[in-house]
């Protein structure tokens, strides 16, 4: 995609508001008053991706989201964005996105700031290429023998019966990380908010959910004072499971503070077995766990 950037750079402090809790990315960073017995903290800290110095993915999201001046709600994220480039010299993340007719390209430092940013509108980004008409996301997909990120919407949008324009889509990104490759497709209509999950072979529809939505701004901050951190629950998971957490792989943590009880949702692979965990966030008791074979 040919750009003509407005580049600055910006040295910003990240203020990361409290709304943005509802599903937090679990770096560690939640202080904890609460230290679960025989945490093996040093076991967890080898595993840890981002130093606690650097921000996460979520927060370079944030933060390009809030120099634009748009919402959430507002902007589509492009198939694979944020991705972290290690290549360029700076380590930093790269965040595309689409919002109210234009498109946005930022780099953030893992130090929170802003490398380079441009920004263009839709129509004028065709006329400078147009051989874009077939999106380089979908020429990826198309690539990999997956289903185009249009048609994946437009099977979410059958299956809720709706058409485009009742909709708001709020994301639409291609997850290669799980098991099975699928598009996480989501939208509003109306009073409504759906979330589908759309197999990036097939089309066929996965997972989906449909629930009253609630504006962002309308849910009070989320007082993490009192909740154990995420890398005590992470160890909660692995002494229950027997694992070292060096060895595991594939290790997702998530804060939920959406649901009735806070609590951290928490994912690993070891030993040809995935194993879903969910810990109570201010307990540190286990709610929920799940240990599956992984077929190949």
């Amino acid at each position: 995609m040919k750009k003509s950037r407005i580049i600055t750079a910006i040295v910003s402090t990240a203020v990361i508001a409290g709304s943005i809790f509802t599903l937090a990315s679990c770096s560690g960073k939640t202080e904890s008053t609460a230290p679960a017995a025989n945490a093996d903290h040093s076991a967890v800290e080898k595993v840890s991706t981002v130093a606690p110095s650097e921000i996460t993915a979520d927060e370079a999201i944030v933060i390009a989201f809030n120099h634009a001046g748009v919402s959430e709600n507002e902007a589509v994220l492009e198939i694979g964005s944020p991705e972290l480039d290690k290549d360029d010299g700076i380590a930093h993340y790269n965040v595309e996105f689409t919002a109210n007719g234009f498109e946005y390209d930022y780099e953030i430092g893992l130090d929170g700031t802003i490398i380079e940013n441009g920004k263009e509108a839709e129509d004028a980004a065709e006329k400078d290429a147009p051989a874009k008409a077939e999106k380089a996301p979908d020429a990826k997909a198309e690539k990999e023998g997956f289903i185009s990120i249009d048609s994946a919407k437009n099977a979410a949008l059958v299956h809720a019966g709706l058409k485009a324009s009742d909709v708001k889509f709020k994301k639409a990104k291609l997850d290669t990380d799980d098991r099975i490759a699928h598009y996480d497709i989501e939208f509003v209509s109306g009073e409504m908010e759906y979330e589908y999950e759309i197999n990036a072979q097939s089309g066929k529809v996965g997972e989906f959910d449909k629930e009253r939505y609630v504006e962002e701004k309308t849910k009070a901050p989320v007082d993490t004072s009192s909740f154990i951190s995420a890398d005590e629950a992470k160890a909660i998971a692995f002494k229950k499971a027997g694992v070292n957490a060096s060895e595991a792989s594939k290790i997702k943590c998530v804060l939920d503070a959406d649901d009735m009880f806070a609590h951290y949702e928490i994912e690993f692979v070891f030993g040809g077995y995935e194993y879903d965990f969910d810990i109570n966030a201010k307990s540190g008791k286990i709610i929920e766990s799940d240990k599956e074979k992984i077929y190949r």
